[in-house]
């Protein structure tokens, strides 16, 4: 789930209000949602001539879209844009209304708005509402955003979880907290990840046996969870440094597709008490959290199915081939022993002759096995395919502008695929890892004789001087990789200019 899409799950809260006017516009300005409240200040109705869905501002509302204009600048900056006292013309009358303007913002720019209305003369218990409502709206968008873009990038589960529990403490302003997932019988919920809890509670919390009475844990966006063996030893993980005053403690469920996968749970210090808010917004990340770990156990699933399947495949072709092979060397080996033995050298020199024969055929067959052991999307789309896939499952969904460039015709040898294909992931790593790029662009040139693989983002770049000989960011490893090739490697970067990596490899067929 991207931004966009979490911005549309959000965006029915709001728009459940009766007292605020809650439109959704979308970058253009166009009208894309709106609440009874909302239509009844701009005076619309849903039997409007062509109804009022993908109408501009302008139209609804001139006065507003003027002001609106001559600041948009600053909008498509990010900057939330207040109007005071609007006067609104109505069939009752003309009101005046605070008009609010917050730009929803992804990696790649505003995408929409969101225009909230508060009569003036409720904008004292409104007005408080209403921007209690954006700073949660903007709180829990930002949050998903970075749990997606964490979510995205090539790491272990366990590495995943931790930098996401540090998003949730972020989010939450507390310093303590844990994932646990149940083991697959549900029975043991197991430590996945900590953040600032002392090591003998650690091992205390470590696994927490069962029974669980899973129908009994909540289903709603507000409605925490105590597990108390969980709950108990958090609390003393914090008190025990503490003066005086009490902690506050919440635990929400991690869930996926209705099935409970492991709780998540956050403390905070003395005086830091977890309101609705608090939990309707740590519930939206532990359900984002539960498909990382769902996805993660079906990608680990198929791999070891891939993995047995290969296994057994290589099996029966070892059987088949290499194994015969072997046999026969070893019942000539033999027999030529004996006729060595006996003294009949013509016939042991006839033997000898079809051991070479026969061996130069299993070094054949064993160099075709090796061959096919290459990664499994390399075999199954070839280079072209293999890094398209990488980008659309990656880097796309990390919200960049990814593109791959391909000019001539590939046909190349085994070796020569596998080694562009790691250069170019670990390349493409390094950007989403360090560079913060809008875009990557991925070149291919290829001609009978020669082939160019180029990775270019326009991230934040750095010197690459200051990073010579440190081992970071896997420069050595991409460029022993052309050597091996038999080719050469360049880096060309600098601070705020991006980042460039090319390969050029001369091709023997």
């Amino acid at each position: 789930m991207n931004s966009v899409t979490a911005t549309l799950d959000l965006l029915p809260r709001l728009l459940a209000s009766s007292d605020v006017g809650v439109a959704h516009l979308d970058e253009d300005l166009h009208l894309c949602s709106w609440n009874d409240a909302w239509a009844e200040r701009v005076g619309i109705t849903a039997s409007s001539a062509g109804g009022p869905l993908g109408s501009p501002l302008s139209e609804l509302l001139p006065s507003v879209a003027l002001s609106i204009q001559s600041r948009m600048s600053q909008l498509l900056a990010g900057e939330t844009l207040h109007l005071e006292q609007v006067a609104l013309a109505g069939p009752e009358g003309t009101s005046y209304q605070d008009v609010i303007l917050t730009p929803l913002v992804e990696e790649a720019g505003v995408t929409g708005f969101l225009s909230l209305m508060v009569e003036v003369s409720d904008r004292g218990t409104e007005r408080e509402a209403l921007e209690r409502s954006v700073l949660t709206y903007r709180r829990e968008l930002s949050a998903l955003r970075d749990v997606m873009s964490v979510a995205a990038e090539s790491l272990e589960l366990r590495d995943v979880l931790n930098r996401l529990l540090d998003h949730v403490l972020r989010m939450m302003k507390s310093k303590v907290g844990v994932i646990h997932l149940f083991d697959e019988e549900r029975t043991v919920l197991r430590l996945a990840a900590s953040r600032r809890v002392r090591k003998r509670i650690l091992v205390e919390i470590d696994e927490i046996a069962g029974p669980f009475q899973l129908e009994a844990w909540p289903t709603g966006e507000s409605e925490p969870y105590v597990v108390p063996g969980i709950a108990e030893q958090l609390c003393r993980s914090v008190t025990d440094s503490m003066v005086e005053g009490h902690v506050a403690y919440v635990g929400v469920p991690v869930r996926s597709r209705g099935e409970i996968l492991g709780l998540i749970s956050v403390v905070g210090r003395a005086g830091r008490e977890f309101d609705e808010g608090d939990i309707a917004l740590l519930t939206s990340i532990a359900d984002q959290i539960g498909v990382v770990v769902e996805n993660a156990r079906l990608h680990r699933q198929a791999e070891q199915l891939a993995v047995v399947r290969e296994r057994e495949r290589l099996a029966r072709e070892l059987h088949d081939s290499v194994t015969q092979s072997l046999y026969s060397l070893t019942l000539l080996a033999e027999a030529s022993q004996r006729l060595l033995g006996s003294g009949d050298l013509d016939r042991a020199m006839e033997y000898t002759g079809r051991l070479g024969e026969i061996a130069q055929q299993a070094l054949k067959e064993m160099r075709l096995l090796v061959y096919q052991l290459r990664p499994l999307v390399l075999k199954r789309e070839g280079l072209v395919g293999a890094l398209q896939q990488r980008l659309d499952a990656v880097e796309k969904r990390a919200g960049m502008d990814a593109r791959l460039l391909v000019e001539g015709t590939l046909d190349l040898p085994a070796m020569v695929e596998e080694g562009l294909y790691r250069i170019a992931q670990e390349a493409l790593n390094n950007a989403l890892k360090h560079a913060a790029p809008r875009s990557v662009t991925l070149r291919i040139e290829a001609d009978d004789r020669h082939v160019t693989l180029q990775v270019e983002d326009d991230g934040r770049g750095f010197e690459p001087a200051a990073v010579k000989g440190q081992g970071g960011m896997g420069l050595t490893s991409m460029e022993e990789r052309a050597e091996r090739l038999g080719g050469s490697f360049s880096l060309v970067s600098a601070p705020g200019h991006g980042t460039t990596v090319r390969v050029d490899v001369e091709v023997e067929r």
